[in-house]
């Protein structure tokens, strides 16, 4: 089976006539899940047989290496399709990168085009492996630095304030409820006030509370006096005392510590609310700190990523060890919108595979004051050109499929922050909101009903838009097609697709001598 069938299917490229809806899930990550889930619960022959099916049902594209020698490849397949192979050991493939992304771009007139893959492979004892794990660890040790900064904010200070503004909203509660005459929140707050307050003086007991006077001959009924007396304001205090029957030692005291009991719950009430709101402010001057770190280190995770290897290709037969080489693949889409058509894209891919000998040194390094040496590549090009008939939905999820969303380092670190943050709990994200700013709605869990997914916490540094599909729609109006005016306009988009590649195709092998008819 192809190791792709999975993802082909998972993002809507199938075969005519296949019933997509034996595949379960709303989103390519829950279709993929249903495929393992199902590949698991067969054994033996079943599970053979169900693989053959994922193959059948794949719209794989075919590449025939040599005559009579055809394979599947992991892409959709294509309304149009040329190959080309080329090798110069004495020119840089750069510029053949170039003229093709600015042909497409400023000649045939493709609006948008977006580099989908750009990764690379070297030999263990290149000199370019070398210059590049040199950065590679610069840029890993920044990281870890920037992650254990956001892992102390996280663990220590932002737990902390949230624990704190929970006990502050527990108090506040206490007395909301107590201010509407609540008996049992009045106990409660007394409770604390006689325990914490009552004879404290600067978190030392220099005095007795109505506890330890309880101890005493007289006044053993003083504390039971003392909860079940509830004056509505501190000025009632000794009206309420005066009716009581018992002895003037007792009221004397009694009125003291209700009196005193009152003007705390007071102060105390308007202390705990300004208390909140720096706590609330505080606690919003920690999320924006991590956030700030988050962009700093954004920039070291791409280059880590990016300056990664593709261990897959070191196990070929392209690249030796001790051999001088790396193997480059960059891949890129571009859309253009035909005349008349409002849905449907003409779509070209284009891939280049580079089997490369990075030169350092002599004519054939790069040199740039201030900056490091980089070497220039020379060797063989492989370019393979495809057109496709695709909305903009489609070209979006071609780019989740080459992406590869679940092995994303990017994406493992946000879910990995994201995780910390819910952990916190509920609170955090309504003590964000109460601090009067725009912050990440916490996902409400549904059972019936599923709600969008609360964003991450490196939402605003994520990649720039939504993709095409956002791209697009802002600049074309919305109209209710049929289904035969979008078959008219996919074979319109296929045809001017197919059209415009096989003019970059010939233009390209015209412009770098080669033979073109």
């Amino acid at each position: 089976m192809i190791t792709g069938s999975d993802l082909l299917i998972a993002h809507g490229f199938v075969k005519k006539g296949v019933d997509k809806s034996k595949y379960k899930g709303e989103t390519p990550r829950e279709i993929k899940s249903f495929i393992r889930s199902e590949l698991k619960k067969k054994k033996g022959k079943e599970r053979q047989e169900y693989k053959q099916q994922l193959h059948d049902d794949a719209d794989h594209d075919e590449f025939e290496m040599v005559k009579n020698q055809v394979m599947l490849v992991d892409y959709p397949k294509p309304d149009n399709k040329y190959y080309l192979l080329t090798e110069n050991f004495h020119q840089s493939i750069e510029p053949l990168y170039f003229w093709s992304l600015n042909h497409l771009q400023y000649d045939l007139g493709f609006g948008w085009v977006e580099k989908i893959t750009d990764i690379f492979s070297a030999s263990e004892h290149s000199s370019f492996w070398g210059a590049a794990t040199s950065r590679l660890g610069l840029a890993q040790d920044k990281v870890q630095s920037y992650m254990a900064l956001i892992g102390q904010f996280v663990r220590k200070d932002l737990f902390q304030l949230v624990r704190d503004i929970r006990w502050i909203d527990e108090r506040l509660d206490y007395h909301r409820k107590a201010r509407k005459g609540d008996k049992d929140a009045i106990t409660v707050l007394k409770g604390i006030w006689s325990d914490l307050v009552d004879g404290v003086v600067q978190g030392q007991r220099t005095g007795a509370n109505i506890f330890q006077l309880a101890q005493q001959l007289g006044f053993t009924h003083l504390p039971t006096l003392f909860f079940e007396t509830n004056p509505p304001s501190a000025d009632e205090v000794d009206t309420y005392v005066d009716d009581l029957d018992t002895t003037l030692q007792v009221k004397s005291i009694l009125r003291r510590k209700l009196l005193e009991f009152m003007t705390w719950m007071d102060h105390n009430f308007k202390e705990l609310k300004q208390r909140k709101q720096f706590e609330l402010k505080y606690l919003r001057q920690h999320y924006n700190i991590i956030r700030m770190y988050i962009s700093w280190i954004k920039p070291y995770l791409t280059h880590i990523e990016r300056l990664g290897t593709d261990m897959s290709k070191l196990k070929g037969p392209d690249l030796v060890a001790a051999f001088e080489g790396s193997m480059i693949n960059i891949e890129v889409a571009a859309m253009k919108l035909p005349e008349d058509n409002s849905e449907i894209f003409a779509t070209v891919v284009m891939t280049f595979d580079y089997r490369t000998r990075p030169q350092m040194g002599g004519a054939f390094t790069q040199k740039t004051p201030g900056y490091h040496e980089g070497p220039v590549h020379v060797g063989e090009t492989k370019i393979t050109w495809r057109a496709y008939a695709w909305t903009a939905e489609q070209v979006e999820l071609f780019k989740q499929m080459k992406e590869r969303e679940d092995i994303e380092l990017l994406t493992t670190i946000d879910a990995g922050i994201k995780a910390a943050m819910d952990a916190i709990g509920d609170e955090l994200w309504e003590y964000l909101e109460q601090a009067d700013q725009e912050v990440p709605k916490k996902e409400e869990k549904q059972e019936e009903k599923k709600t969008p997914p609360k964003p991450g916490m490196l939402d605003p540094f994520k990649e720039v838009g939504k993709g095409a599909a956002s791209l697009f729609r802002a600049f074309i109006p919305k109209k209710n097609h049929k289904e035969e005016d979008l078959g008219k306009e996919k074979e319109k988009a296929a045809e001017e697709a197919s059209k415009l590649l096989y003019t970059h195709y010939k233009n390209f092998k015209k412009s770098h001598g080669m033979s073109h008819w």
